[in-house]
């Protein structure tokens, strides 16, 4: 039977739900030396109850956000030796979410019918059921290797906090999801002393910048701003450099106003600020093998390949607003476990699911089937049902399941969503 007010079908064989199951991401460096076809999927609270106007405020902070990120990335970029920014950008938003928008009749707001856009190929995700403490970037990374995707949550396009820029954060996940780089913030004590020539004690932090100035102080609560120990509660680093110093590495003070560099080999560079500690104690350095962000970037593909880098900024940068079709898109979850093998069991559901996409799967949805045991085994990833052929496809991969093992309802559902 059909729920009408939920996104999900139940039947005695099977349970379809509407969701996102991972595809390639298509960003590519274009000969101009701009990124195009950068792909950020807005979600919707998981509740379906969307505030139109509080979207609409969200993708304009957004749209500006991914500009200047552009600058910031070319920037940053042009220090390293080739300038690279962001080109064409699509911002992907659900079908219900543009309808709503589509009725505010705002100016500033040009939807568009998505076209090559899925979110399977997000490369950000900006999502209201993301924790801020959950950003970045996703699962396990190789250094110097396109990550698979971007997790950003919608606070922090609503933050207040003016030390922590929209656009900073999207240039810092963009250089780790992209380059493979790390965080250079120290794992260890972040604090030695040393002594200017006045034989005054100096704090310095042994990480990137080994001469940056830096101290410890409590970052919230009663004694906000007070001096403390690494390692207590609250107690984080304080770059005491001018305001719009460049001193600091883009990896270890990313939110700070002046800071457009990356570390680099001691031979690439003459101010000792901007050399690379290798002996630091820091992510970066642990799985890059002590190389610099800088020296890292340059053996990327997008630095070894013959392009015409950019030379004014932001000459190709464009954001669009794209809508998804109404789309009915079903994951088929069927149990193959032993026990399915008695009482032809097994039969009736082959027969029962085939028939379902046979004469009922709609034409223009979208579908995936999942059967499971003790573990879900992935049978077909979402495909356009789009003619005949597809759903004879889909109908032999259903004809083909036998039965065995234990029953995991759990983990199957788990996987389809």
């Amino acid at each position: 039977m059909r729920l009408k007010n939920v996104s999900t079908i139940f039947m005695t064989f099977l349970a379809a739900f509407c969701i996102q199951l991972d595809a390639s991401s298509k960003l590519h460096l274009a000969d101009d030396g701009y990124y195009n076809d950068l792909l950020v999927f807005v979600q919707i609270p998981a509740d379906g109850n969307v505030q139109e106007k509080h979207y609409a405020h969200l993708l304009h902070v957004l749209q500006t956000a991914l500009r200047e990120a552009s600058d910031i990335l070319e920037k940053l970029t042009h220090n390293v030796g080739r300038r690279l920014g962001f080109g064409e950008v699509s911002v992907l938003l659900p079908h219900s979410l543009g309808e709503k928008l589509a009725e505010l009749n705002d100016s500033r707001l040009q939807l568009h019918p998505a076209t090559w856009q899925r979110r399977e190929n997000a490369d950000f995700v900006v999502s209201p059921d993301i924790k801020e403490s959950d950003e970045g970037v996703v699962n396990e990374r190789v250094c110097g290797v396109q990550a698979e995707k971007v997790k950003l949550s919608t606070k922090s396009l609503e933050s207040s906090n003016i030390y922590r820029s929209v656009a900073r954060t999207m240039a810092l996940y963009f250089s780790q999801f992209r380059w493979g780089l790390f965080s250079e913030a120290p794992l260890g004590d972040p604090i030695q002393k040393n002594k200017d020539p006045f034989n005054r004690v100096l704090s310095r932090l042994p990480s990137c910048n080994p001469d940056l100035q830096v101290k410890l102080e409590v970052a919230s609560g009663s004694q906000t701003g007070h001096s403390c120990k690494f390692g207590e509660p609250n107690c984080k680093i304080v770059v005491t450099e001018p305001a719009y110093s460049n001193a600091a590495s883009f990896l270890f003070a990313p939110y700070r106003a002046g800071v457009t560099r990356f570390c680099d080999a001691d031979f690439k560079v003459s101010d000792p600020r901007h050399r690379h500690n290798k002996d630091a104690e820091n992510l970066h350095n642990m799985n890059c093998h002590r190389r610099s962000a800088a020296e890292v970037i340059r053996d990327h593909e997008d630095f070894l390949r013959p392009i015409n880098s950019a030379t004014t900024m932001n000459s190709n940068f464009n954001v669009r607003l794209v809508v998804e079709p109404k789309r009915r898109r079903l994951v088929i979850v069927m149990d193959t476990s032993g026990s399915m093998g008695s009482d032809n069991r097994m039969q009736s559901l082959i027969g029962a699911v085939n028939h379902y996409i046979a004469f009922t799967l709609e034409t223009g949805s979208e579908c995936a089937l999942i059967s499971f045991t003790g573990n879900p085994t992935v049978l077909q990833n979402f495909i356009l049902v789009d003619s005949p052929a597809v759903r004879r496809q889909l109908m032999q991969s259903v004809s083909n399941l036998t039965t065995k093992g234990w029953t995991c309802i759990g983990k199957a559902v788990q996987e389809a969503m």
